[in-house]
């Protein structure tokens, strides 16, 4: 029987930003990195700092706890801003 084989980062990192609904260049912005960068990471042609996978992870948990949750982010940006409002979380006790 074959193991299927384990996803590469690259490949991680695009699923992330596809189920957060971030651009490449909004994910940049969010990194601190040139979207080149971000281009070279999702080809798996340079390493991605694990905090980087780590952090969109859970952005990602975090939009899917919605229903329970809201926590918002914060971005000097104004335009990336508008995007990181939709994903909110706010504890209910």
């Amino acid at each position: 029987m074959q193991v299927p084989a384990k996803p590469s980062d690259g490949e991680r990192l695009r699923s992330l930003l596809e189920a957060l609904d971030l651009t490449n260049a909004d994910a940049a912005r969010i990194c601190g990195v040139a979207e080149a960068t971000l281009y070279r990471w999702l080809g798996d042609k340079g390493p991605i700092p694990p905090m980087a996978l780590r952090m969109f992870a859970l952005m990602k948990h975090l939009q899917a706890a919605q229903p329970l949750l809201s926590v918002s982010w914060s971005h000097p940006d104004d335009e990336l801003q508008d995007r990181l409002d939709g994903i909110t979380v706010e504890v209910e006790v």
